[in-house]
């Protein structure tokens, strides 16, 4: 497990939660406040376009906004099916994406998006399945409007993080820090503790 602070010519500065030898990113957050997750869906095989791994990595890179992240991923040849949570803390917006190679919906917050998400939850987006979805909302019912550090990670517990939960991220860009755990061994994530990093510091080396 790497955690990776990126300063490129010409690019956005970002960090990117990853692995020794990836070059591409699924979990990371930039120095403009814009952060990136997903989670993958079905359509192996579905190849023929830009990999998710860089794809994600397209928008740290080049978003400064909320629009601009959005816009990268319209205007891709994406593959496969998978599903995309960005976010900007200036302005407070966050947006799902369901995207397939000839498909791409925004999720929005507090509203459903059926069938996949039919129990929305005001001012929240939550994007898992199953019996994993109902725990999740019934998880941000409980807590909704005061949150802290500690219950917002406590969200991706089992049994909403899967028993192949690789690692966890929790962003708060708006303090420009990102708390993230790995799976050791055989236990998930989940179950290991989290490490905190302040973004700003460590792109400021």
């Amino acid at each position: 497990a790497v955690l990776f602070a990126v300063k490129k010519q010409g690019c956005v500065p970002f960090v990117n939660v990853g692995y020794a030898g990836f070059t591409g990113s699924v979990t990371g957050m930039n120095l403009s406040q814009v952060c990136f997750g997903e989670m993958g869906g079905r359509g192996e095989g579905l190849c023929d376009g830009t990999p998710m791994g860089i794809l994600v990595r397209m928008g740290l890179e080049r978003a400064k906004t909320l629009a601009d992240a959005v816009r990268i991923f319209k205007e891709a040849k994406r593959t496969c099916e998978y599903y995309y949570a960005l976010s900007d803390a200036k302005t407070h917006e966050a947006v799902g994406i369901y995207a397939t190679p000839d498909r791409l919906d925004l999720i929005r917050p507090g509203l459903p998006y059926p069938p996949l998400l039919p129990t929305p939850v005001e001012h929240c987006l939550l994007m898992s399945g199953g019996d994993r979805l109902k725990a999740l909302v019934e998880k941000a019912r409980a807590k909704a409007g005061r949150f802290d550090i500690p219950s917002a990670l406590a969200l991706m517990d089992r049994p909403v993080a899967m028993r192949s939960n690789l690692h966890n991220a929790l962003f708060v860009p708006a303090q420009f820090a990102l708390y993230v755990a790995h799976a050791r061994g055989t236990a998930p994530a989940c179950k290991e503790p989290y490490v905190r990093y302040d973004v700003r510091e460590l792109l400021a080396r």
